[in-house]
């Protein structure tokens, strides 16, 4: 059987859904079937594959508009691909807007719905274009595979897709995400960062709007000024003012509410820090409203740091009894 896979956000290394394109192909590295599959691209990625892998760029016809690019890929280009090709399966790493035919069996790999629960997301007519045709590709899917049973049961209820269809299929956290390897790294990074193990707070995983990073500053400066001596929160996560209010200043914030002295701001961060700077931690936290799954919360208890985090239920189905839970619509 020959099986396609939509593996583009792989040239997204840092986004939840890029985390999890590589995980699967990592697996597929120990593939012993007679199954053969064709890894479809859509620019060149520097990856160790394996023979019964083969990859496959397709060239976006349009390069200007990223979501334009991604609509002609997934609707046009990709579905022309597969039918040439003769796959008889295909997969879908993410929630996408392709089509196939009937004879093709398509499984997709859904994260989450958060343009059904925050519309604010869908803030220019490509995107609510986007959305509303990857509703109709998930609906059109063979099959579903759930990250979650709270991204399952957000399918059943929000999108009216029938259990009998969906699948649980929880991600799992890279290899670098364990006590020992959190250990080894543990003086470079503190070094390289400045942050002396057990000192800190650490926030991270993004800072777009449903991170709810402005209550975790707020609920912050009100400990910080009953108690002064309250350790320093540190924060990760890519920089992007431009795209406020879906991407919270943090820099601005921070100022406006006199909290530059006591919070430190890293921007992006490497994975490969990642680890250590959660190992070095007082605790982690995450207050946000809404996930699919939460990678964040799994890579911080995987490599054995404490973790306070929202009770929402995604968040709350991962961490499962590991965590110390509280209301992310609640600053007090």
């Amino acid at each position: 059987m020959l099986i396609g896979i939509n593996g583009s956000f792989l040239r997204r290394p840092g986004t939840g859904i890029g985390q999890v394109s590589a995980e699967f192909l990592r697996a597929l590295r120990d593939w012993e079937g007679e199954e053969r599959f064709i890894l479809y691209l859509d620019e060149e990625i520097d990856w160790e594959l394996t023979p019964a892998v083969e990859a496959k760029v397709i060239a976006p016809l349009w390069r200007r508009d990223d979501l334009l690019r991604l609509l002609l890929w997934e609707r046009v280009q990709l579905p022309r691909a597969v039918r040439a090709d003769g796959c008889e399966a295909f997969f879908s790493l993410y929630q996408s807007t392709t089509v196939l035919p009937a004879a093709v069996r398509h499984l997709m790999l859904v994260h989450d719905l958060i343009p059904e629960i925050f519309p604010a997301y869908l803030d220019n007519w490509r995107k609510k274009l986007i959305w509303r045709l990857s509703k109709k590709a998930i609906r059109q899917a063979s099959v579903l595979s759930s990250v979650s049973r709270s991204t399952a049961a957000d399918l059943e209820k929000i999108l009216k897709i029938a259990a009998a269809k969906i699948h649980l299929t929880p991600p799992s956290v890279e290899e670098i995400f364990s006590p020992s390897a959190a250990a080894a790294d543990k003086a470079r990074v503190a070094e390289k960062y400045s942050l002396p193990p057990g000192g800190y707070i650490y926030f991270g995983g993004g800072l777009d709007l449903r991170k709810n990073a402005p209550a975790l500053l707020e609920a912050y400066r009100r400990l910080r000024a009953a108690r002064a001596s309250f350790p320093p929160l540190v924060v990760s996560g890519k920089l992007q003012p431009a795209l406020a209010p879906l991407w919270t200043d943090i820099e601005s914030l921070v100022r406006e509410m006199g909290l530059s002295e006591s919070v430190r701001i890293l921007g992006f961060v490497p994975r490969e820090d990642l680890p250590a700077l959660y190992g070095n931690a007082l605790f982690f936290v995450y207050p946000s409203l809404y996930e699919g799954f939460g990678l964040p919360v799994l890579e911080a208890l995987a490599v054995g740091a404490p973790v306070a985090c929202s009770n929402t239920p995604a968040v709350a189905e991962v961490a499962g009894e590991a965590a110390l839970f509280f209301d992310p619509n609640k600053v007090e």
